[in-house]
């Protein structure tokens, strides 16, 4: 990041969180993929969920978006952007009224429904208020058929603009026309997995994920049209707006899936970030800064930070800081201004093992740790058994049966101190083994079938382990990057249909058992599933 900037953690252990947003009494309420809306509330993630519904999340559905009603206070309202029931998934927008720290299923109020999830993917997912009162919804094209962008008749492929309520404004572009939905803001699009607003002025940037060439921020009006299928990126066809910004995927040979971030309006950073919009590609894992001037065209875009873990969202702190969701390391980062002052080392822990028997010797690294100033770095080990080193990778026996938790602590020289995640050690303890019985490693697989899996585990302690400790996973391998698939299927055995896609390139599915034994020790094991068309 530039100079003066530094990052911290802030949320961590989430299962796959995919969006996180401030309620005006400084509440964060947190979305996870598979169903679940957590509290992160003085500095705790609440244990008791505030929210928790069954969900299909199955490949790119689930929990997808959220929002908070501007006027929160005096109503409770939280807003959802969900996929359905496994049987007949649908991505539709409920409204649930929170009463304390939970929200109960009766307050639901089903806003709009019946938005296509053909096979999974391309299901967008945004969800924003305007400072014109009215909820901006972002929809995806189904993932099957393109063409539901350009029908006017389909919520898919679209920006949607409607009323808390439900209702329709008045003003939307295509009320009153036969053969359009109300609902209809903008259409034309891919799969506008978020966008932004600017709480004043209202520019809409929308950051839509691209196919085979560009990824593109557009810039919301009403009754605009962007193109797709018939047009990705820059076209000189003159019925559809082009692109404020796009970035190609052929130049430089990688792969890519912006996300249209968040304007920056507070008072923690410098003058010269105030309204530039932040966004984030999830795939090469960075932040750009994208201006733009009084007409809301691009006047120059900026590199900003990079190497972060597959962020999908961002959203402004009370205190003017930036946050983002990383879903595939399942936490939430906050980035701040905090200028000529020092800022503390960044620490990262590893140990060699984590169970074992008495004796146990486990090979301590402090790989990765630095220091954003460039600062000499003391480090303090403590191991949780009453012993600690000062070495910044050590090697450890516990010689007594129990649990323990190992922290690294990193110093510098100006007084600037930060830890590790505590890493549980568990002595006398082996870990369980998990097997996978079937599907075998390398199997063909083609859209529509029917892939069963089984699987075991055997614990040196606890013996065969019962199927409630057996936790499967999946998830889609393109190219270089992944999709999630699955998530959290639990049992000996089950199985999944492969879905259509329309991704090109390298595809397979990596297929993963976790196993949990009675003390808690966990090991995973996986097969990779090649897909074919």
């Amino acid at each position: 990041m530039p100079s003066g900037f530094q990052e911290d953690l802030l949320v961590f252990g989430l299962n796959h969180p995919v969006a996180a947003e401030y309620a005006p009494d400084g509440r964060l309420f947190v979305l996870e993929k598979g169903g679940r809306i957590l509290i992160f509330k003085n500095g705790v993630l609440l244990p008791k969920p505030f929210l928790k519904l069954r969900v299909n999340d199955i490949f790119e559905r689930g929990f997808l978006g959220l929002a908070i009603d501007p006027d929160f206070l005096s109503n409770h309202y939280i807003y959802i952007y969900r996929t359905t029931s496994p049987d007949s998934p649908k991505n539709r927008v409920e409204r649930y009224t929170a009463t304390g720290d939970v929200a109960t299923r009766s307050s639901r109020k089903i806003l709009l429904a019946g938005i296509r999830s053909d096979n999974g993917q391309h299901n967008a997912g945004g969800l924003r208020f305007g400072p014109d009162g009215k909820l901006y919804i972002s929809t995806g094209d189904g993932g099957v058929d393109k063409n539901t962008a350009q029908d006017l008749r389909s919520l898919n492929g679209k920006i949607l603009r409607i009323n808390p309520d439900g209702s329709i404004p008045e003003d939307n572009p295509f009320v009153g026309r036969p053969g359009s939905r109300a609902e209809v803001w903008s259409y034309g699009l891919r799969n506008p997995w978020r966008f932004a607003i600017h709480p004043q002025s209202g520019t809409l940037a929308i950051g839509d994920v691209g196919s085979a060439f560009f990824e593109e921020i557009n810039i919301g009006r009403p009754g605009s049209n962007y193109g797709w299928p018939l047009a990705e990126g820059i076209t000189p066809n003159s019925s559809f707006v082009n692109p404020v910004f796009q970035y190609s995927h052929v130049e430089s040979s990688k792969d890519a899936a912006v996300n249209g971030g968040v304007f920056y309006t507070g008072k923690n950073f410098p003058s010269k970030y105030l309204n530039r919009l932040f966004f984030t590609d999830y795939i090469r894992g960075f932040i750009k800064i994208l201006s733009l001037n009084e007409s809301r065209n691009s006047i120059g875009v900026e590199d900003f930070a990079k190497g972060l873990e597959t962020p999908v969202h961002m959203t402004q702190t009370p205190d003017g800081a930036l946050l983002y969701v990383g879903i595939g390391a399942g936490e939430i980062r906050k980035i701040h201004f905090v200028g000529g002052r020092n800022r503390p080392p960044v620490v990262a822990a590893q140990a060699s093992r984590d169970s074992g028997k008495v004796p146990l010797t486990v090979q301590f690294s402090s790989r990765g740790s630095h220091d954003p100033d460039g600062d000499p770095i003391r480090f303090l080990w403590n191991f949780g058994d009453g012993h600690n080193a000062t070495t910044p990778n050590s090697l450890h026996t516990y010689a007594t049966k129990g649990v323990f938790f190992a922290v690294l602590t990193a110093r510098d020289d100006k007084k600037g101190v930060s830890d590790s995640q505590s890493m549980r050690i568990t002595v006398g303890n082996e870990a369980p083994v998990p097997l996978i019985l079937r599907p075998s490693s390398q199997l063909v697989v083609r859209p529509g079938e029917v892939i069963a899996f089984s699987g075991k585990g055997i614990d040196p302690e606890d013996g065969s382990l019962s199927p409630r400790f057996l936790f499967w996973s999946a998830e889609l391998h393109h190219n270089a990057h992944t999709h999630p698939f699955f998530n959290d299927l639990r049992g000996r055995n089950g199985n999944f249909v492969v879905p259509e896609t329309h991704e090109v390139g390298t595809l397979f599915y990596r297929l993963q058992l976790e196993v949990i034994d009675s003390a808690g020790v966990r090991s995973e094991t996986y097969v990779d599933l090649i897909h074919k068309p």
